[in-house]
């Protein structure tokens, strides 16, 4: 059975390393939070744009956890982002996803990163919903 729980999601390590924490504990629609800090920015001081990636992921994740069943876990297939604007050191990230369409077998999500009231990324989210119970191993 898996623990489809926001703090689970938040003690991978690299989650931690970034310092993603939940915006409101009770309500996933109120995404995830985070700071950019020295050790998340690239040469330019901006935020590594690999990390505004796992920022989109992560909230879809959290999104899509109160749709599953305990013996589902969900596998991102696509990610398809389009970065808007960067987010220079020092920044506060909100990072919050909605479900579009949820099957038995793929999820359909958009995610967005917003600084402030400024849209930094967008990404169209797809995960596939993978039943363990049915999962066999190659």
């Amino acid at each position: 059975m898996q623990d489809h729980d926001l703090e689970v999601l938040l003690r991978t390590p690299l989650h931690e390393a970034m310092g993603i924490r939940a915006v409101d504990r009770v309500i996933p629609d109120a995404g995830v939070s985070f700071e950019v800090t020295d050790a998340l920015a690239n040469n330019s001081r901006m935020l590594h744009g690999g990390l505004v990636a796992t920022a989109l992921d992560v909230a879809a994740a959290y999104a899509i956890f109160p749709t599953l069943a305990a013996h589902e876990v969900v596998l991102t297939t696509s990610l398809a982002i389009s970065f808007l604007r960067p987010a220079p050191i020092g920044s506060r990230l909100v990072a919050r996803a909605e479900v579009v369409r949820r099957g038995r077998d793929t999820a359909f999500l958009r995610s967005e990163v917003w600084l402030g009231k400024r849209l930094v990324a967008t990404a169209q989210v797809v995960k596939a919903v993978v039943d363990l119970d049915e999962w066999v191993p190659a």
